[in-house]
């Protein structure tokens, strides 16, 4: 499987740079869904998913009191986990 996490992130950072932070992002709040198939080093087929960042009820303006270094170091340990579970495929 390949996984196209950038367009979650990308979401974000547009997001941020209208005045907002995402303000859950987790396993749950990353969807996957595919929209096609490449070759991978061997030959065989692969599925590629694209990923949509969701649930954005939580968000807040950047202006509003908001922890905004907390919440990076908890994106970083989502996105750890989220490397280590994809490199276990």
């Amino acid at each position: 499987m390949h996984f196209q996490l950038l367009t979650a992130f990308t979401a974000h950072r547009q997001a941020y740079d209208a005045g907002y932070i995402h303000g859950d992002i987790s396993a749950k709040n990353i969807f996957l869904y595919p929209i096609g198939t490449t070759k991978s080093a061997d030959g065989t087929e692969e599925l590629v998913y694209q990923a949509i960042l969701a649930d954005w009820e939580l968000a807040k303006r950047t202006g509003e009191e908001y922890d905004l270094i907390r919440q990076r170091e908890r994106t970083v340990r989502v996105l750890q986990r989220h490397h280590r579970a994809a490199s276990a495929l």
